[in-house]
């Protein structure tokens, strides 16, 4: 109830009761509260329409929550897609690093065997009678 409403309900109270004085007849008195009442049924009405103004902005805010919420839902099973294949990547990625340590690890030992039979030290390969050179 606004304010003006408020002092017209009031100053109509106030006027009942003078109107009342020492009488205890209520002819005075119905008029009054009918004016009251119609006073009140006016704020009520202005009242309901601005309850429903609300409750329309409401059901727009339910409507545009819900839209979100399927997006959401929409992004969330993207994601858990997108999830899956990176940890299948993932494993890939450990599977090939494997591989590349034990590729690596086999030319380790198979390495020195090459180069011992490709690089014979230079007291083999040199001239009898000659000393292997120091330079390098």
């Amino acid at each position: 109830m606004d304010d003006t409403t408020r002092a017209n309900i009031e100053k109509m109270v106030a006027e009942m009761e003078s109107y009342r004085g020492g009488s205890t007849s209520d002819t005075f008195q119905r008029p009054l509260m009918a004016r009251i009442q119609v006073v009140i049924a006016d704020e009520q009405a202005k009242w309901a329409g601005k309850l429903e103004q609300q409750v329309d902005r409401l059901v727009q805010q339910v409507d545009k929550l819900l839209g979100i919420a399927e997006a959401q839902k929409l992004l969330a099973e993207k994601l858990e897609h997108l999830t899956n294949r990176l940890i299948w990547l993932t494993y890939v990625l450990v599977f090939l690093t494997l591989a590349l340590l034990a590729v690596a690890y086999a030319q380790t030992r198979v390495m020195p065997k090459e180069v011992a039979s490709t690089h014979r030290p230079a007291t083999e390969t040199s001239q009898p009678g000659q000393s292997p050179s120091t330079n390098r």
